[in-house]
C-alpha cells in the first residue's frame, strides 16, 4: 500500500467518525428538476448538483430534518433516494382490525 493509499483511507475513516458524531452536510438544489421537485442531498452523493447550483442547508443528523429545512425555501423539496430515503411507512395489519371490530361488536 503506498503513502497516498493510507492518507485516503485515514482521511475517509475521519469523514465516516465525524458524521457519526456531528450529523452530515446537506444541500438542496436551487434548480428544480423536470417534474418540479427540488432535491435535496447529503454532500458525498454522487447526484448532488455543482456548487453553483446548489444550497447549503446545514449539518443534519437526519435526512428528515434538512428535507423540512429545504421545504422552508421550496415547498417542492424531496430527498434524493440514493442519499436521502426515507423510512417506509408501516402499514397496518388488517388482524388488528378485525379484532377491534369484533370487540365493538359485543
Amino acid at each position: 500500500m503506498g503513502k497516498r493509499t493510507i492518507l485516503n483511507n485515514h482521511v475517509a475513516k475521519y469523514f465516516i467518525n465525524r458524521e457519526r458524531i456531528m450529523g452530515k452536510f446537506y444541500y438542496v438544489n436551487i434548480k428544480a428538476g423536470s417534474s418540479g421537485v427540488y432535491r435535496v442531498h447529503s454532500a458525498h452523493c454522487a447526484s448532488l448538483a455543482p456548487e453553483n447550483d446548489r444550497f447549503f442547508l446545514g449539518t443534519f443528523y437526519a435526512p428528515l430534518d434538512a428535507i423540512k429545512q429545504a421545504k422552508k425555501y421550496y415547498a417542492r423539496a424531496e430527498g434524493c433516494k440514493n442519499c436521502c430515503p426515507l423510512p417506509k411507512k408501516k402499514k397496518e395489519s388488517h388482524k388488528n382490525q378485525t379484532s377491534i371490530t369484533a370487540l365493538s361488536s359485543c
